[in-house]
């Protein structure tokens, strides 16, 4: 290394340039006597990206192996690190046998080593590869220039042993697969070698000469013996060759043939002797420890043993383990074992241990609760049990928190064997709330809880809502302000202003105040708010306001008419819209003509005030005769007034001719006369002619005169004044006189001419009232008016001329008068009295008993407190007071009564169950008076719906909405899949996913539940008969079952039932029911009635049933010639049936009446039904021709019977059936009043 020296003057530093490296440096200080140096000290200099060129060279030394040799660069200017990097195909996975390639670059080489050859491996043979080298130090780096080269083939990578398979003690199938790579053209040839295991050196080459195939069967080996075999895998390159793998041969016996021809193989060794059962240790809940010995006899080498628990295979061991520790168990829970013990030829098994229960644990696998809310305040909890319940049960315990809070409440506590579900109806469970709720399941050595479960209550109608303040804003327009319901109970989705009418709907939940407009003036509206939300809807209380005054509306002309010469009637009516108070009113005149004036007409055209006041007619008197006049009214409130349209033209009557017309007659020849005539002049006639009346009148002596014929020319022949008349008779002296018609037209009158009323007497509660028409009306009839007792009851339109009383007492005594009425007056026709029909008597109190001695008593009772009749005679009944237990004969059941009769009038209607004609509308059953623009909702009668889509839902139109339906009276969305459930308790329904309703709740019918009385039970537990829940027991289990009556049988025998109570027999093909017999019909007829009962009949034989030919009516049987009416045979030539109405569709309704043929008018008898107090009768002499019998669908059914046998009081007695006193045993008494009509 060179030195350098640099002289410094004292006191002064030296700053030096360095090479780069390591230099060494001292100080030498001099003095004037002489120098000394200080210590060397070391210093490198910083580096530098290197500088120059790297220079690469690359040979290949085999397929594999590479050597590669590069220069450092002339200037490294650092600490060199060399990376060669090659990129071609590389293994993916070869440790893992995956020989698929990857193109990729990977660095074979990372080192120090420069200008040295650098041996390199791991590449693939028959292949090319791009090679550079990167020299770098901390500042920076080189890159050398690439160099591609390409690898020679060499043998094969990636062979795998063969598979190998025992076919039989003799011989191995062997089947290998192509090499990972060839690693040269073309495809590699295989060669298979095998030898005895850890046989070294002794292998075999199978294949004479290497081939394709990929399998072979190697035979003529020795029986259970084990062989090695591998795989040589040959190309033009070389050989690799597969590990080994070894293979078993199968076990060898001897065979011989058995009689039968079957093959039997006896085994050259036994199986293992019998084997004891393992023995088990309870080391904790969860873990037994499984012990067994060995067998005595175990006739060759125990290779495994498999350990069976409960039967099932739960591991297989070595031969040489005796012990197996079960682990994961379940506590509380029976285990045994048994072990199989296995040598070459076969293997023997042990019998079951006996059983071992694991200790008891807490639960666990406890799931969380399924919640759903199908009401606003209920919540249904449904959960399934532990899936490790861990011991014996004590119970479940239901928790619930409201959501976001800490507080939890217990709900209920549920036995072991309860059901689990549960409906939660707390009172402080409120709607449109998210509750949670979990399972505590408890057993004798703990508890575990489920995870939280949450669920909203569904929406309710909002609570809360209070009236609305109304803003007045002028007379037709009112601002209505609202507050947001109290409490919500849901989203809020609408509002509804009723006022009642106008209805105004509000979509928008936000908006709480509205202008409602069109209303009419000083008219006082209760307006309440309706709000809605998902749940249903609750409307506010009432808050009146009164619209502002405003000037009247609507103020109809007045009408006029003439009465005489000089008086004319005004009337006219108060206007549609009178808006405001203080109604008056002016009536104004005008003259229009005086036609009978000649002279100055004085007032014509001027309207004159003839009237102030508050009524709503004006007598004007003191006019002119024969003078045309119109009217007017000007109508005032506090406000202002208003005046109507002109009347229309109005001419008091023509006075009274002054002057006749003359006449003169011409005999014309000895039949004809020609007759010439004046007329008056307006003045003289006091009128207008209208007509000319020619009469002509002859008699032979002219002493008596006599009326022949006429002839009238009416007005628009007024203008003729000759006639030729031919209807002159020869020789006979005539007299002809002209008559001049003038204007003179009578008002109506006073009806005349009206006769009493007819009276049809209907039932005990009912007369229809008939009349005629007045035979001189006097002009146009206007109404009838019908009183009973002198008092006003209904008013008919003049169409109308009968009107029928359903509201009468029976046996009655009545006073019907009609009034007739034209405009002008009405008259009131004469009294004419009725009587109502007798009914059974009612108001019977019970008799007063008192006890004489052991065998007497006396008996008295009170008259009824409503006769309803003549009262004939009474009867004493009595029934028997006996033990349940005494047997007290089988019920007898009426049959059931199909339809209701009514009788009406031919001209009348039927609505409900009255009769009714005229002007009146039946809605739902209910009547009411006809009103224009109105219609029907259920049974009310409205204003008519503000749109054709509006929805009649509980008595009042609502506009339609998508996905809405009527649901008890409320108008609710109900979503595909929902259904809306009534609440059987309460006015309010709920919606929810479901097919049926359970309690008012939505069910899903297809689930894990079934619904029965209302509540829910799993179909696991029992089955829902005759609406009682039956649950299983031992015998029965939901899957084999089904209900007959009210009680559970197996689901393939034969269910015979009668009136709720069923039997289960075994089934037989010749046997049917009948009832709750199981029955053969071939020697038995089976008769049921309408009301289901069933009785047997039975015959000795099935020739007896057979010659008998009978046949049923109800439960009786009846001989072939009769027929049945009633349940009670008849004969068909002497009677017939009373069971049929006029306008029923066909079928049987009421009971039925014999009667006979005699009776029956026109051939035909049909059934009558009298509407009374429950009774129910049917008449032989019904006329068609005047009334119609009218059915009305549904059952007419006054109780029903207590079958006999039936307890009677909480003491457990029953009762016999009344029957007429008759002996002198102890028993109770009743008392039965009769009358001609009935007891």
């Amino acid at each position: 290394m060179a030195s350098r020296s640099v002289m410094v003057p004292p006191h002064q530093q030296l700053s030096a340039t360095l090479r780069r490296g390591v230099s060494t440096t001292s100080v030498e200080a001099c003095t004037s006597k002489g120098c000394s140096f200080g210590p060397m000290t070391s210093a490198r200099t910083q580096e530098a990206p290197p500088q120059g060129v790297i220079t690469l060279v690359v040979n290949v030394d085999d397929a594999r192996t590479v050597n590669a040799r590069w220069t450092s660069p002339s200037a490294p200017n650092g600490f060199m690190y060399y990376e060669a990097m090659f990129t071609g195909l590389y293994y993916v996975a070869p440790e893992n046998n995956n020989y698929n390639t990857i193109s990729e670059t990977r660095t074979l080489y990372n080192g120090t080593n420069a200008d040295v050859f650098v041996s390199v491996s791991g590449l693939i043979p028959d292949s090319s590869y791009q090679v550079r080298v990167q020299g770098s130090n901390t500042p920076g780096s080189l890159l050398s220039e690439m160099q591609a080269i390409g690898m020679p083939p060499s043998y094969p990578d990636g062979v795998l042993p063969p598979s190998l398979y025992a076919l039989s003690p003799t011989s191995i199938q062997s089947q290998w697969q192509e090499p990972g790579r060839n690693n040269a053209p073309g495809n590699p040839s295989f060669q298979l070698q095998y030898r005895l295991a850890s046989n070294f050196g002794t292998e075999q080459d199978i294949f004479d000469n290497p081939t394709r195939v990929l399998t072979y069967i190697k035979s003529g080996l020795t029986a259970y013996t084990e062989y090695e075999f591998r795989v040589v895998a040959i190309n033009n390159y070389g050989q690799t060759e597969s590990d080994w793998t070894s293979q078993f041969t199968l076990e060898d016996g001897n065979s011989r043939e058995s009689e039968e021809g079957r093959l039997q193989l006896t085994t050259l060794c036994i199986v293992s002797g019998p084997v004891d059962a393992p023995m088990a240790t309870i080391i904790n809940p969860q873990i037994l420890l499984v012990t067994w010995e060995y067998p005595e006899q175990p006739n060759g080498v125990i290779m495994r043993i498999r350990v069976f628990q409960n039967d099932v295979l739960r591991v297989t061991i070595p031969g040489n383990v005796t012990a197996f520790e079960a682990d994961d168990l379940s506590p509380y829970s029976n285990y045994y074992f048994k072990v199989e013990m296995c040598n070459s030829v076969g293997c023997t098994t042990s019998p079951n241990s006996q059983v071992y229960t694991t200790p008891q644990a807490s639960p666990t696998g406890q799931s969380p609760p399924t919640l759903l809310s199908n009401t606003p305040t209920s919540i249904v909890i449904t959960w399934r049990a532990p899936s490790s319940p861990n011991g014996p049960l004590i119970g479940y315990e239901i928790e619930r928190r409201r959501q976001g809070t800490s507080s939890v409440t217990p709900v209920v506590s549920v036995g072991p064997n309860g059901p689990l579900n549960y409906m939660d109806r707390s009172p402080s469970i409120v709607p449109y709330t998210t509750y949670e709720y979990r399972i505590r399941v408890s057993n004798p050595s703990g508890s575990a809880n489920s995870l939280w479960n949450d669920v909203t209550t569904r929406p309710a109608p909002p609570g809360g809502v209070a009236a609305p303040t109304i803003v007045i804003l002028d007379h037709k327009s009112v601002n209505v302000i609202w507050e947001p319901p109290a409490r919500s109970n849901g989203e809020i989705i609408s509002y509804t202003i009723h006022m009642p009418d106008p209805r105004v709907h509000i979509g928008n939940p936000n908006i709480t105040s509205y202008t409602v407009e069109g209303l009419v003036a000083y008219t006082q509206y209760s307006v309440t708010i309706e709000a809605c939300t998902p749940g249903g809807c609750t409307e506010s209380s009432p808050t009146l306001a009164q619209t502002d005054p405003y000037f009247p509306e609507g103020q109809a002309p007045p009408r006029g008419d003439p009465i005489t010469q000089s008086y004319i009637s005004v009337i006219w009516s108060p206007p549609s819209k009178p808006n405001g108070p203080g109604i008056r009113y002016d009536l104004h005149r005008m003259k229009v003509r005086q036609s009978l004036e000649t002279g100055v007409i004085i007032g014509l055209g001027f309207w004159e005030l003839i009237y102030q006041g508050t009524n709503i007619d004006y007598q004007d008197v003191g006019l002119t005769t024969f003078t045309t006049y119109q009217y007017r009214v000007t109508v005032y409130n506090n406000i202002g007034p208003t005046t109507s349209d002109p009347s229309e033209e109005v001419t008091t009557l023509a006075g009274i001719p002054r002057q006749s017309g003359s006449i003169t007659a011409v005999v014309l020849d000895h039949i004809s006369v020609q007759l010439n005539w004046t007329t008056p002049t307006l003045q003289e006639l006091q009128g207008e002619v209208v007509a000319y009346y020619i009469d002509y009148r002859w008699d032979s002596d002219m002493s008596a005169w006599s009326i022949h014929q006429g002839l009238m020319l009416t007005s628009w022949m007024t203008w003729i004044q000759t006639l030729v008349m031919n209807l002159c008779r020869p020789s006979l002296m005539e007299r002809i006189i002209l008559v001049v018609q003038r204007i003179c037209e009578t008002l109506d009158g006073a009806p005349s001419g009206f006769d009493p009323p007819i009276i049809y007497v209907i039932s005990p509660s009912a007369v229809r009232v008939a009349w005629k028409a007045p035979s001189q009306p006097n002009g146009e009839i206007t109404k009838y008016s019908v009183y009973r007792d002198d008092v006003q009851i209904t008013m008919l339109p003049p169409t109308v001329q009968s009107h029928v009383f359903s509201d009468l007492q029976p046996y009655t005594v009545y006073a019907m008068q009609v009034e007739v009425c034209t405009v002008y007056d009405c008259i009131l026709s004469n009294i004419t009295y009725t009587t109502t029909l007798e009914a059974p008597p009612a108001g019977i109190s019970p008799p007063n008993l008192r006890v004489l001695g052991s065998q007497d008593m006396d008996i008295n009772w009170a008259a009824p407190s409503q006769p309803n009749g003549i009262i004939q005679q009474y009867e004493v009944l009595r029934r028997a007071v006996v033990s349940c237990d005494n047997e007290l004969g089988d019920p007898s059941d009426p049959d059931a009564e199909v339809c209701t009769y009514r009788e009406c009038s031919i001209t009348e209607s039927i609505c409900g169950t009255q009769c009714y004609s005229g002007n009146q509308v039946c809605c739902g059953g209910i009547l009411h008076d006809y009103q224009s623009g109105y219609e029907c909702c259920d049974t009310n009668y409205l204003p008519g719906r503000n749109s054709p889509s509006d929805v009649c839902c509980g008595g009042r139109f609502t506009p339609s909405l998508p996905n809405h339906e009527c649901c008890q009276g409320q108008y609710v969305q109900v979503l595909a899949g929902q259904i809306c459930c009534p609440d059987p308790g309460e006015n309010r329904v709920a919606v929810g996913f479901g097919d049926v309703c359970c309690g008012g709740v939505p069910f899903e019918n297809s689930g894990p539940q079934i619904c029965c009385a209302g509540e829910f039970y799993g179909k696991n537990q029992g089955l829902c008969c005759r609406g009682d829940f039956v649950a299983f027991d031992a015998f029965h289990d939901g899957f084999n079952s089904k209900c007959c009556g009210g009680s559970v049988i197996e689901s393939n025998q034969v269910c015979c039932e009668e009136n709720g109570e069923g039997v289960g027999y075994e089934p037989d093909s010749d046997m049917e029911c009948c009832g709750t017999d199981y029955i053969d019909p071939d020697v038995t007829l089976c008769c049921v009635n309408d009301a289901g009962s069933a009785k047997v009949h039975y015959y000795t034989n099935s020739a007896a049933k057979s010659s008998a030919n009978e046949h049923c009516c109800g439960l009786q049987n009846i001989g072939p010639s009769q027929s049945c009416c009633n349940n009670i045979g008849y004969n068909p030539a002497t009677h017939v049936c009373a069971d049929r109405s006029t306008t029923a569709q066909g079928g049987k309704s009421g009971g039925g009446t014999l009667c006979p043929i005699s009776q029956a008018p026109l051939h035909t008898v049909i059934a009558y039904i009298l509407m009374n107090q429950r009774t129910a009768y049917e008449m032989c002499d019904f006329d068609p021709n005047t009334h119609t019998c009218g059915a009305i669908e549904g059952y007419h059914v006054t109780a029903p019977p207590t079958p006999a046998g039936n307890p009677g009081n909480r003491d457990g007695q029953c009762h016999s059936d009344y029957s007429v006193f008759m002996s002198e045993d102890p028993m109770l008494t009743v008392i039965k009043v009769c009358n001609n009509f009935g007891g």
